[in-house]
Parts: structure tokens; C-alpha cells; sequence
């Protein structure tokens, strides 16, 4: 007899929130179908989805995400085999809704990357002075003598109390600030905090910041997650979500 098992309590790799809760909803459909079927295995629902086992563990742990008929065939399995009256957590159009979500943060997440990658590739820029009619000369450009313009002012308040301790050499307080913060922020907030602690030369505070707060609750997460991908921040993601590179 094939081997049967079920995916709940599988670990996952550190995902997003939109993929991990996407993969909650497959293993719970998975789950419904082994619960009435139990002589089913894995092999045997992939046979009913029309894909091969590995790709139904790839979907299971994150790794891939569905095709939308292929979630759909996977719904309709699940709901066959509820009793009567009986509904599941999703409708249809939510587990799909869930699916454009995440390919959608899949797909920005990409670019993002993309993007990084071709820019790290390009040798910086390397401005040139036009010469001077007929001298050879460079000629100064026209805003040459003008002061550079002051940067703005830090939109995270708290910032210079931070910088304190960390010249105080309060490094316990520095940490739990930084971790309070992060768990306590709204998105947006926390996002001006991480703004401004680079602004201010405050770089290496980021990391306890986001790791507390990538252990808050799913829609915190995916709001700071949201607010993140709006500003095109990726390695501050790749924090968020436990994958520095």
C-alpha cells in the first residue's frame, strides 16, 4: 500500500505571510480529501489534480505556487467530501483570491530582485565637465558653488534617543527599544523608523528591529510586508522574512 501522510505538521520554509497562509489552505484541503479517503496517498491525489506527486509536496511546502485550475480541481475534491451541510474555511473565490495575492507579491518580489541585481552590475555613473570653448578646459557646472541642500529632517522621533544609547554603550537598552519597536509599530511607523535609522547612519539597527517584528501577527506582517514592497525595499524584506542574502 502507498504510504500516506499528512502535511500538517510538516515544516515549511520561512515565507511570507500571503505564501504561508496559501500553503495553510492547501494542506488543509489535502487533509480533507485523506480524511474521508484514508486509503489515498499523496501519488493517488495528484492523480486527481492531473499533476505528479512532487509537484503536489512542492505546492504543500511552498516551494511552487498552483496553477489556478489546478487549486480550483483541489477545492472541489476537498468540498465533495465534506458531509452534508458542512462548508469549508474558504470559498472558492477566496482560496483564489489568496492565489492572485500571492502571485502577485511573488512576481513584485522578482522584479524587485531584478532590478537590484542589474543595478549592482552597472559601473557607477562618472559625471563629466563639458570643455570651455576653445580652452580645453572644464568648464564648472552651474550649481558648482551652491551649497548642498539639507537633508530632511528624520521622521522617527525616537531615533536620537537610540543613537544615545548605542554612544552610551547601552547596547541592552539599544536591543530592547529596537525589539519593542518592532513588535509594536504600525506598519507604517515601522517603516519610517527603518527609513530613518538609515537616514541617520543607523544601518545595522534595522536587523533586531524586523526580526521582532516578523513574529507578529499574520496581518500586521503582511501590512509591513505591503508597506515594504510599496517602497521597493527588498533586502529589508528578505529581514522580514528570515532570507538575508
Amino acid at each position: 500500500m502507498a504510504q500516506r501522510s499528512q502535511f500538517t505538521h510538516e515544516p515549511v520554509e520561512k515565507l511570507s505571510p500571503l505564501r504561508l497562509e496559501l500553503v495553510q489552505l492547501i494542506r488543509h484541503l489535502c487533509n480533507c480529501i485523506r480524511e474521508d479517503d484514508r486509503q489515498l496517498s499523496s501519488a493517488e491525489i495528484s492523480g486527481l489534480l492531473d499533476i505528479r506527486p512532487p509537484s503536489l509536496s512542492h505546492l504543500a511546502h511552498g516551494k511552487r505556487l498552483p496553477a489556478s485550475r489546478t487549486l480550483t480541481k483541489l477545492w472541489h475534491q476537498a468540498q465533495a467530501r465534506l458531509g452534508h451541510g458542512e462548508e469549508l474555511p474558504w470559498t472558492l473565490e477566496e482560496a483564489l483570491d489568496l492565489l492572485v495575492q500571492a502571485s502577485a507579491e511573488h512576481a513584485m518580489l522578482r522584479k524587485l530582485r531584478e532590478s537590484q541585481e542589474a543595478q549592482s552590475k552597472e559601473p557607477p555613473a562618472t559625471p563629466e565637465c563639458p570643455p570651455a570653448m576653445g580652452t580645453g578646459l572644464p568648464v564648472p557646472r552651474p550649481d558648482a558653488d551652491r551649497q548642498p541642500s539639507p537633508e530632511p529632517a528624520l521622521s522617527w522621533g525616537p531615533t536620537g534617543e537610540l543613537r544615545k544609547y548605542i554612544e552610551n554603550g547601552r547596547a541592552s537598552d539599544a536591543l530592547h527599544f529596537l525589539e519593542h519597536a518592532g513588535r509594536t509599530l504600525p506598519p507604517g511607523e515601522l517603516a519610517d523608523a527603518v527609513g530613518a535609522c538609515k537616514a541617520a547612519g543607523l544601518p545595522d539597527v534595522v536587523e533586531p528591529m524586523l526580526r521582532a517584528a516578523s513574529a507578529r501577527e499574520a496581518t500586521d506582517a503582511k501590512a509591513i510586508l505591503r508597506e515594504f514592497l510599496r517602497r521597493g525595499w527588498l533586502y529589508e524584506i528578505e529581514l522580514l522574512l528570515g532570507e538575508p542574502r
